[in-house]
């Protein structure tokens, strides 16, 4: 599969940073017409450099993006290196596939 397939375009950083002054982070991921609803899943959420992030996945094209939580907003939005996004998308194909033989 191509790289492609999991790298986020600047087009969509651009269409998810449109978002930040239209209410919380929190606000925008539970809102029914909001950029996260069943588009993006969260995966993860870490520290980094003293800030809060979450790590957010498509649920068609795999990408990742990191996005910042910078007092209770939507902060810097990074895409995650497709090679990452495509190690993260095997391993969770990996985890899937023991659960279920466990349960077979």
């Amino acid at each position: 599969m191509s790289n492609r397939f999991y790298e986020a375009s600047q087009s969509t950083l651009d269409e998810l940073a449109s978002y930040h002054t239209r209410g919380t982070f929190d606000d925008l991921l539970s809102d029914y017409e909001g950029p996260f609803r069943g588009t993006y899943e969260v995966v993860e959420r870490f520290e980094r450099d003293g800030k809060l992030w979450a790590r957010f996945r498509h649920y068609y094209y795999q990408h990742l993006i990191d996005i910042e939580r910078d007092e209770g907003f939507m902060g810097q939005l990074i895409a995650v290196p497709a090679e990452e996004a495509q190690r993260f998308a095997l391993e969770e194909k990996a985890k899937q596939q023991n659960q279920k033989d466990m349960t077979d």
